[in-house]
């Protein structure tokens, strides 16, 4: 399974998060997409468009530090609901935010 990094820089907290998530190219691209479709929201997010193996997000997730997060977490695959919200075109982050402080990421447990 291959992971692309969503990051969240929050200048609130004064940090970043790494969130690590399986998903294909087509949904990378359009998440990619609800970034930069909504020109009026100054982004805090980026999308990778390097891919990551299982082997390297774990690693990078088990020597992770904590902030008000976890700076680096690995996180399930996207959910069904979610996806058919972005085909749909559905999302606007100035009125509602899936985003923030990685809402939309299920995060899996770790020992880290």
């Amino acid at each position: 399974m291959l992971y692309y990094k969503f990051m969240e820089t929050n200048e609130w907290e004064g940090e970043s998060w790494n969130f690590y998530v399986p998903m294909s190219k087509e949904h990378r691209d359009m998440i990619a997409s609800v970034i930069e479709s909504n020109d009026d929201f100054d982004s805090p997010y980026i999308i990778s468009t390097t891919m990551f193996t299982e082997e390297q997000v774990n690693d990078r997730v088990s020597k992770s530090k904590m902030g008000y997060y976890r700076y680096h977490n690995k996180c399930e695959p996207l959910d069904e609901d979610f996806i058919a919200i972005m085909e749909d075109g559905q999302i606007n982050l100035l009125e509602e935010d899936p985003f923030y402080k990685g809402k939309c990421w299920k995060r899996v447990k770790t020992n880290a």
